[in-house]
């Protein structure tokens, strides 16, 4: 199993702190700077013969947008489908892409947005995406943390890119490693 976890190389070190684990076996952590860079990073990766089955963004966000400090333009709706040929090429059958940035899944946008980047990103072989619907916390040593007001936002998308969205609350602050381990279970369960 590999995960990969991207993240902004203009985040400062605390921030970097609280992202988890880098020791971790099976996982790449690489920084990226651009929209240009993940598609390059993820086309490296899938040149090694190995597919990921966990895609981590730590990155910046807003309402359908996966931002980068200082670079144009972000993912987002109009452009995310760029990415379906080398996620074709790079991601496992099924897999999982966790948004750790904030706000992502928020409304109409964020719903928009998880339309459009999951079957771009996981319509070859399935999977769910994940993204909050509000402001997310790097706390280093304790990880990334999602606020008790907050929700997931998930997408399940089938093999050939059919979606269903679902909203999921959770009572209390949550971190999101447990978090992302809900995306193991079935979709009904993840439907409120």
């Amino acid at each position: 199993m590999l995960t990969v976890h991207m993240f902004d190389l203009s985040d400062g070190s605390a921030r970097q702190a609280g992202y988890g684990d880098r020791l971790q076996d099976d996982a790449i952590w690489t920084g990226v700077n651009s929209f240009q860079d993940v598609q390059n990073e993820l086309a490296r990766i899938a040149k090694r013969g190995t597919r990921i089955d966990d895609l981590w963004f730590h990155m910046h966000g807003a309402p359908g947008v996966i931002g980068f400090e200082y670079s144009d333009p972000p993912i987002r709706t109009d452009n995310v489908s760029q990415l379906a040929k080398v996620c074709a090429a790079a991601m496992a059958a099924p897999a999982r892409v966790l948004i750790a940035g904030c706000n992502v899944g928020e409304g109409p946008q964020g719903e928009t947005f998880l339309r459009a980047a999951g079957p771009a990103m996981l319509g070859f072989g399935g999977g769910v995406m994940l993204a909050a619907t509000s402001m997310t916390f790097s706390v280093p040593i304790q990880g990334e943390w999602l606020p008790g007001w907050a929700q997931v936002r998930a997408a399940k998308v089938s093999p050939g890119g059919a979606v269903v969205i679902s909203t999921s609350s959770y009572a209390g602050w949550s971190n999101l490693q447990w978090l992302a381990s809900m995306a193991t279970v079935p979709v009904t369960r993840l439907m409120r």
